[in-house]
């Protein structure tokens, strides 16, 4: 029997990037979901979402399009549900799944069989798409004398944009 998660955390999650958490024991012959449950946003023209679950001990991985993990009338309700005893759970979702990969938010809870505290490590990957990613770049331009300087420049970018920042002057490092 499912315990309810007592509150509302969410962690947004970056495509690829790891996140570690940890979860309470639950009571014996219960499962407890984790307060904290994690978002990955799916962009349109997605192919794939996979999302991998490592833990210390048993631990369950649950997915849901659109809203939070809950439970009603003692029953976990997700989309998909990753349910073994080992410490490892994985769940990929296509356009061919069912229900089918679609663009927006989804979110991801965990679940503790115990015994004791579950150590976890959660990394969802988003494959193709195109999205809506746009990004800005704060200061836009910079005067630097000959000497140089040490600077900071600031992207911002929508969650689930993954950037990289590189070089092709020898005299800038990034």
């Amino acid at each position: 029997t499912p315990t309810p998660p007592p509150g509302g955390i969410t962690v947004a999650l970056t495509s690829g990037a790891p996140q570690t958490g940890a979860i309470s024991p639950p009571p014996p012959g219960y499962v407890h979901i984790g307060e904290t449950q994690y978002t990955i946003q799916v962009p349109s023209g997605a192919t794939q979402l996979k999302v991998d679950l490592n833990g210390n001990i048993d631990v369950d991985l649950y997915l849901r399009y659109g809203a939070r993990i809950a439970i009603q009338n003692g029953v976990i309700v997700a989309d998909f549900k990753s349910e073994t005893t080992a410490n490892n759970e994985s769940i990929t979702v296509t356009p061919g799944s069912s229900p089918a990969l679609r663009a927006g938010l989804y979110y991801i809870a965990v679940g503790n069989y115990g015994p004791g505290d579950a150590n976890i490590t959660v990394t969802a990957t988003v494959t193709g798409g195109s999205g809506n990613c746009s990004f800005t770049i704060s200061p836009t331009s910079r005067n630097v004398a000959a000497a140089g300087i040490l600077g900071a420049v600031n992207v911002t970018t929508s969650a689930g944009c993954n950037w990289t920042a590189t070089s092709n002057a020898n005299f800038i490092t990034v």
